[in-house]
């Protein structure tokens, strides 16, 4: 097709209300004994989280924005930028004085500001100034941009971030100056008003059946969703949202040779080098597989050699965007991978890309990065591969920021996969039977268990860590036979596969209604919708994802993981509600560790309160806001159901003066009862649990827009998936008491990775014994100022919610995914 055809203004309706076609959620997450205690009617589920994130671009200031949304695109990054999973976490290098953004109006670019300005009075956002060599962001705050960042930028791995442009070799040019081409696209940048970007794969030169004209609005508000505006509802961060791309890039804005053939027809395999032909010889390490000569590193895979280079920020050599599949274009899009095709030589490992999310990144990205410890160890390493988070459509595998997992002898994998519809369009037929982004991380768990012994890494030893949907994901695949001797432990933070927004209970109903915005006809036969998916560009259908997600209040994502028909071809993931699978069959033999922060409503809602006017909305419908998992048999009981959550929570107060009833309201509905409900459910089924609440906020917590309104009121507030920003993305300058938390939460974390127990032994820093969680809920560990055994955490709140689902939990009776 020709990219061009699409790149005319987009104005799209929201015709897709949240109670359309049934948008029931999570039959799945019903009748399961486990979150309850009453029996086999309660739900095995929770809810939705972060929202949208904007991008920022060739901001010299920088502009931190409110944490669990808009996380943006960053562009004019020298190196790269590794963005977390929850929360826009906004980071800025190079800022003389900082930027702090206020919600009203368009925050997006700021550049070349040395002072302070502040717009607006709720302006989620703190400012970081003059970082050259790096900045870490916690984990769930609304990473937004950055931009001309001499060393890089490691963002939180839970928030909803964006797309990530100009990364080390990338750059996104938008409306004019020169345009660069990305990997696997030889003449394909992402212009504004030009050509786009994404999915040339197989269409190029097919003129698409689904030209401009074909795309109408029947919005009422008449928003406009043009190139300008990739961002959705976003429009106080968003506006400008893939930004000029300010030509700071230095050497880095060709890299065009990766996936390409040469005049000779060899592929190219080097990416962002010159030399394509470097051999690896002969190994001193690990029987003659790592080679290390001065600032880099060689290793083998099935495919081909790959050198990496000694890591910017630590210790250590980093790998970064090795192939672990083929690029899912053409007639591979929303199919299951395929292997990556093998290369002459050895590929320089240097290359960053991010998956198609609001607009940019590529459809040929799946990569993953390996983080290796510079050390001669005596025997194969323990491995822990991190999942993202973001929603299901944000967010990439982290390229900075390993050392405080690396540098205590653990190798660490990250990875990319595929989002949005991209991922997880679940039509219920062999040629898309959905879980896309599942079977992404499944390929890349296969390429460690064959690749990782050739990294110095043990395959028998392997750990899964996700955070806020990478925790889903992580649960998902506990339970999947299809990942069965792909890993030994996993760690689950602030997210669960049992969440209400964790898995799409009417896939098809969100597959029809997403593509009410191209108003094409014939959206009742699965075939036909999936010709529409095949045909829309990668950047346009991810742009009016970000419009469809907002359109949901009562926790969901729109894409996410859905329970798959099976079909002989096609090796399923998920083909029962997690909770049927929980009750059915025997308990795998892999020890969990759960994570849950002690306000999961910091990072994950706060963004909403302003931007998407959440405040006034419940104010008028509280019911509206009500978790998806929840079933009633008329408006009148509904709205009496509405009204007792409202009590409980802000009492006769309003929600403008109790911000934290509001926090505590979407951290224990979305998160916080998934995750302990699910611990102890794994508990009770006899596998190895353990369970902590993390308390410790440090300096992260002030990034949030909400944390002054809640600081002297609320006893520890550490927000949503701030376990991970003090650990894997962590490499600010810390106080005392922030290093002493950062380390024991690495330390407990390891240590589970190399031994299956957080604390095998006793020490100064870690003086507690952390026993296995045993029901109900006895103990878990509190890791604050100090280290604390508790029982029963929040018991009160966790128990209005048993209650609430005991009663008006959705039955499995309720779950028809593919009936529309």
């Amino acid at each position: 097709m020709v990219a061009a055809q699409w790149t005319a203004i987009l104005v799209f309706q929201l015709l897709v209300h949240n109670a359309s076609c049934g948008h029931h959620a999570l039959a799945a997450h019903a009748d399961q004994a486990e979150y309850s205690d009453h029996g086999d009617d309660s739900a095995y589920r929770d809810h939705g989280e972060q929202s949208d994130h904007s991008a920022h671009a060739g901001q010299r200031e920088g502009t931190v924005h409110g944490d669990h949304g808009d996380h943006s695109t960053h562009a004019d990054q020298r190196d790269r930028i590794v963005h977390g999973d929850h929360g826009d976490h906004s980071t800025h290098a190079d800022q003389s004085e900082g930027t702090v953004h206020g919600n009203h109006g368009d925050h997006s670019a700021h550049a070349n500001q040395s002072k302070d300005t502040d717009h607006g009075d709720h302006g989620d956002h703190s400012a970081y100034t003059d970082q050259r060599e790096r900045i870490v962001h916690g984990d769930h705050a609304d990473q937004s941009a950055h931009a001309d960042q001499s060393e890089g930028t490691v963002h939180g791995d839970y928030g909803d971030h964006s797309a990530h442009a100009i990364q080390s070799e990338h750059n996104v040019h938008r409306d004019h100056g020169d345009h660069v081409a990305h990997a696997e696209q030889n003449k394909h940048s992402a212009h504004s008003d030009h050509e786009d970007p994404s999915d040339h794969g197989d269409h190029n030169g097919d003129h698409s059946t689904y030209t401009p004209q074909h795309i109408h609005s029947t919005l009422g508000d008449h928003e406009v969703l043009s190139e300008h505006s990739v961002q959705g509802n976003h429009s106080d961060y968003g506006e400008h949202s893939v930004h000029d791309a300010h030509s700071d890039h230095g050497d880095h804005s060709n890299n065009e040779n990766h996936g390409k053939h040469d005049a000779h027809g060899e592929r190219s395999v080097s990416i962002g080098h010159k030399d394509h032909n470097v051999q690896s010889g002969p190994s001193a390490n690990f029987g003659g597989r790592l080679l290390e000569r001065s600032e880099h590193i060689h290793a083998t895979t099935t495919s081909g050699g790959v050198r990496g280079r000694l890591a910017w920020d630590g210790n250590y050599f980093a790998f970064l965007g090795i192939p672990y599949a083929a690029a899912p274009t053409g007639l591979l899009r929303l199919k299951a991978p395929r292997p990556p095709p093998a290369w002459n030589g050895t590929m320089a490992a240097e290359r960053t890309v991010v998956c198609p999310q609001q607009g940019v990144g590529e459809e040929d990205c799946l990569v993953l990065n390996v983080f290796v410890p510079k050390i001669k160890a005596k025997r194969a390493l323990p491995v822990l591969v991190y999942i993202h988070g973001g929603s299901f459509r944000y967010g990439a595998g982290p390229t900075r920021g390993a050392a405080p997992i690396v540098e205590q002898g653990v190798i660490l994998v990250t990875m990319n996969y595929r989002l949005g519809p991209l991922g997880f369009l679940c039509l219920g037929i062999d040629e898309a039977p959905g879980n896309a982004g599942l079977q992404d991380q499944l390929a890349a768990l296969r390429w460690v268990k064959t690749n990782i012994k050739n990294f110095g890494g043990d395959p028998n030893r392997v750990t899964i860590y996700g955070t806020d949907s990478g925790a889903a994901c992580v649960e998902l695949l506990v339970l999947s036979k299809a990942s069965t001797d792909l890993f030994a432990r996993a760690v689950i933070e602030s997210g669960s596969g049992s969440a209400t927004w964790a898995i799409d209970d009417r896939p098809l109903c969100t597959a029809k209604n997403f593509a009410k915005a191209f108003s094409v006809s014939e959206l009742e036969h699965p075939h036909k919708l999936l010709e529409l998916y095949q045909e829309v560009p990668a950047s346009l259908l991810t742009r009016v994802n970000e419009k469809f997600a907002n359109t949901f209040t009562d926790g969901r994502y729109g894409f996410a993981p859905c329970v798959e028909r099976p079909f002989e071809a096609v090796q399923s993931v998920i083909t029962s509600p997690p909770s049927e699978i929980m009750r059915k069959e025997p308990p795998s033999g892999v020890p969990l560790m759960f994570i849950f922060a002690s306000l999961e409503g910091l990072f994950l809602k706060s963004r909403e309160y302003y931007t998407l006017n959440y405040m006034n909305r419940m104010e008028a419908n509280f019911a509206e806001f009500l978790p998806s998992g929840l079933n009633f048999d008329n408006e009148i009981k509904r709205n009496e159901k509405a009204a007792e959550v409202r009590r409980f929570y802000f009492a006769k107060e309003t929600i403008e003066n109790n911000k934290l009833g509001y926090l505590w309201y979407f951290g224990d509905s979305q998160i916080l009862r998934a995750v302990v409900g699910a611990a102890e459910a794994h508990a009770r089924r006899g596998r190895l649990v353990y369970l902590m609440e993390f308390a410790y906020g440090g300096g992260m917590r002030a990034r949030d827009p909400l944390y002054a309104s809640v600081a002297q009121s609320a006893p520890a507030p550490a927000g949503h998936a701030h376990f991970n920003a003090h650990v894997i993305l962590n490499n600010t300058v810390q106080s005392d008491s922030d290093q002493l938390a950062s380390d024991r939460a690495a330390t407990l974390l390891c240590n589970f990775v190399k031994y299956g127990e957080p604390t095998p032994n006793v020490t100064e820093a870690l003086p507690v014994r952390w026993p296995r969680l045993r029901p109900p809920l006895v103990p878990y560990l509190r890791l604050g100022d100090d280290l604390q055994l508790l029982e029963a955490p929040y018991s009160e709140r966790i128990q209005f919610w048993k209650h609430l689902f005991y009663d008006f939990g959705k039955r499995l009776s309720d779950y028809e995914p593919y009936f529309c």
